[in-house]
Formats: structure tokens, sequence, C-alpha cells
């Protein structure tokens, strides 16, 4: 919907993503799409569904384009979906953004994943809501998780003046962007009360 609305053009795959490839339970929240998860335990009253599931780097290798730029928010299973993305990441360098919540289940996976990026030469970055953001080591990650500010940027490379002068000109739109002015479900619509119920 929101790729045709804007002519955007690019592939939607209709696969989960995770460590392993084959099939999955897949959890539906019962609050909101948003909150949809491989992890059982995420949100009480889930209902399931089993779905196909891959790797970025088994994606990679069927011919998908090489991502440049991951976005990961998978609540509380991204250490599987950066687990499943090892190849890609060694090899093209991608700037992650990733949320990381306190409550992850793998929290031993994650401090080892973060050791294996910063091998790499990742840096880590939480996002708060002016920059520049503080910079974190591997090792001093899984200490600054926390639930109000739960996504970082995990990078190639230093975030740079160029960097923060755009996220501020991008704020600076979304700041300007209200109801009114960025509607895709008119009000009276059952999906759009069905929202403002759940949020």
């Amino acid at each position: 919907m929101l790729r045709d609305a804007n002519d955007l053009g690019y592939p939607v795959a209709q696969s989960a993503i995770a460590a392993d490839t084959g099939s999955i339970d897949f959890f539906l929240s019962p609050k909101a799409e948003s909150s949809n998860s491989l992890n059982a335990n995420f949100r009480k009253g889930s209902e399931k569904i089993t779905v196909p599931v891959t790797t970025i780097d088994r994606y990679i290798s069927l011919g998908a384009p090489v991502p440049t730029i991951m976005k990961i928010d998978v609540e509380t299973l991204e250490p599987e979906v950066l687990a499943g993305s090892r190849k890609t990441v060694a090899n093209h360098k991608p700037i992650i953004t990733c949320e990381l919540l306190p409550r992850a289940d793998s929290r031993d996976g994650i401090g080892e994943l973060m050791a294996w990026l910063q091998y790499y030469g990742y840096r880590f970055y939480q996002i708060t809501e002016t920059g520049p953001f503080g910079e974190y080591s591997a090792s001093e990650v899984i200490g600054a998780l926390d639930s109000h500010l739960r996504d970082w940027i995990l990078s190639p490379e230093p975030l740079s003046k160029a960097y923060y002068d755009s996220l501020s000109l991008w704020r600076e739109a979304m700041n300007t962007s209200d109801v009114d002015t960025n509607l895709f479900i008119e009000p009276g619509d059952p999906v759009f009360e069905d929202l403002q119920k759940h949020w």
C-alpha cells in the first residue's frame, strides 16, 4: 500500500527474516501489527500462523540487491536477524538501524554480535532526540540498553557532520507533518477507528 501510493516500485518479499531458513511460527499481536513477532512471549494473547523464513545472506545469494542500509525492528529477535546477515555485513558493510530492547531474549547474543560488528569496524550510536549521538563500544551497548531509547545506528564509519545536517533537515520536515497532512486512512474508516482504539 505505501509502496504503491508513493510510486516507489521496490519489490516486497513475503517472508520472515531470522538466523535460519525454512518455516517458522509468526505471532500476530492483538494490539497492533507493529507488535507482531517471531517471539511467542513478546505480546500476550497473540495468535500464530506459519510463514516462510530466510536469512539476509540467503536472500542476497538468490539475487536480491545488496543493501546499503538495513532497518531491523523485530521485537526482541534482532540478534537472530543480524546472525543471519553475517556474510552480507562482513562483505558489504551496510549501515544498520536497529531496535535493541532491554528485555531481549538473547542478551548474550547481542553482546557477541556487537563484538563481531566492532571487529569489522562498526561503531554504535544510541539515537536520541538531539545529536550528535553518543558513541558506545561493543562492550558498553548492553549496559546502555534503555526502554525509552531503543533505536541504534550501527555504522561502519563515524557519523559525519553531513549526516547530522541531513538528520536536522529530516526532523524539520517530520515536525511539519501532522494528522491533517499525513493521512492515508480517513477518519470514519473502520481501520482508522480500530487504530485509534488500540493506540
